[in-house]
């Protein structure tokens, strides 16, 4: 029964306990897990030479969807940043790219001095990337007056509730590691995310 089993959150298919993994993002099941973390296999890849049609004898290293070379976990935090952020960015802003920042409410516009903010600091990896925790902020709050962090709780409250506001607070304790796979899901999501509020926008 689909109520005894774990929905992958990738594929969509039901599966048992034992099939699927606990993530950050949901459930995966291990044939989707499987799936992303092919490319850190040790077996040999041969390459065909061209002209010969022949066995080359050299290694290639498996394609891997979206990513190019393997990156390492710093280098896919920083990408996954950067995708995170645009996001935040795009949903907060109307069809016009203007919105205003969560903390001093200025209007912002894209492109010009509009941040994304964490009301709960970035070093805080439990929260770094929950939508609830950035918002569009203006560059002085964001930056000079390191978040303007009173003004922002109080606007968050009214924005999201209280209650999602004390469940950041206690998040932010939480223990993550990041894994490759995790952020590599991650990123082709809120690349996804971004596409579709580009649509919106008049950019």
């Amino acid at each position: 029964m689909a109520n005894s089993k774990k929905k992958c959150c990738q594929c969509g298919n039901y599966f048992r306990n034992a099939e699927v993994i606990r993530t950050l993002i949901g459930m995966i099941c291990n044939k989707c897990l499987s799936d992303r973390a092919i490319f850190s296999q040790d077996e040999p890849h041969k390459t065909i030479g061209r002209k010969t049609g022949k066995d080359t004898g050299k290694k290639k290293m498996p394609h891997r969807r979206n990513f190019g070379q393997i990156k390492s976990v710093p280098e896919l935090i920083k990408l996954l940043t950067k995708c995170f952020n645009e996001f935040i960015r795009l949903r907060d802003t109307d069809e016009n790219r203007a919105g205003t920042c969560i903390s001093c409410g200025k209007w912002l516009v894209l492109g010009h001095f509009a941040e994304a903010g964490h009301f709960i600091p970035s070093t805080y990896s439990a929260v770094r990337f929950d939508e609830n925790n950035v918002n569009l902020q203006c560059k002085r709050c964001n930056r000079h007056l390191h978040g303007n962090l009173t003004e922002y709780e109080e606007k968050l409250r009214i924005k999201i509730g209280n209650e999602p506001v004390d469940m950041l607070k206690t998040k932010k304790h939480n223990k993550v590691k990041w894994s490759v796979v995790v952020l590599e899901i991650l990123i082709d999501q809120y690349k996804a995310k971004v596409k579709r509020l580009r649509k919106g926008k008049t950019l």
